[in-house]
């Protein structure tokens, strides 16, 4: 589904959140998925930064991608498709296929102190804060130096 305006038309508010709401939905689950809302998730604030937990029943740790920059988490994967063989399926309310959200937090994460660990279908994700940088006096060569 693709909506197309004139920059001079804008929407009401409502309707506005309403294909915010709709474009999130696709992100999370991907066009065609069965999923028929985004993916849940829980964020936890600690004085060192923030803890994601998020429900992914059926999927490895090897089967779930994360990724770290700046201040950004994508969290990728593809979730099976679990008919049996040869069955065709009658009613899906799972997720199936390819999926990926990128949740920005307020502050840059420290990628390197990064921990994720998934048991029993749920998945966590430490997301230490980056330490503030350190000023840094810098040295000022005159005529003819060189590095």
């Amino acid at each position: 589904m693709h909506f197309d305006r004139l920059p001079s038309e804008p929407l009401p508010p409502a309707l506005e959140a309403l294909l915010r709401f709709w474009s999130l939905q696709q992100t999370f689950a991907g066009p065609g998925s069965a999923a028929s809302s985004p993916m849940a998730f829980a964020l936890y604030q600690h004085p060192n930064g923030l803890v994601l937990r998020t429900p992914l029943p059926g999927l490895e740790a090897e089967a779930i991608t994360l990724e770290v920059e700046g201040n950004a988490l994508t969290l990728a994967g593809v979730w099976p498709d679990v008919a049996p063989p040869g069955a065709r399926a009658a009613h899906v309310e799972r997720p199936r296929g390819p999926f990926r959200r990128t949740l920005r937090v307020p502050f840059e994460i420290d990628a390197e102190r990064v921990r994720a660990r998934v048991e029993h279908g749920l998945l966590e994700v430490e997301l230490p804060r980056r330490a503030p940088s350190s000023p840094r006096r810098i040295t000022i060569l005159g005529e003819g130096a060189r590095n």
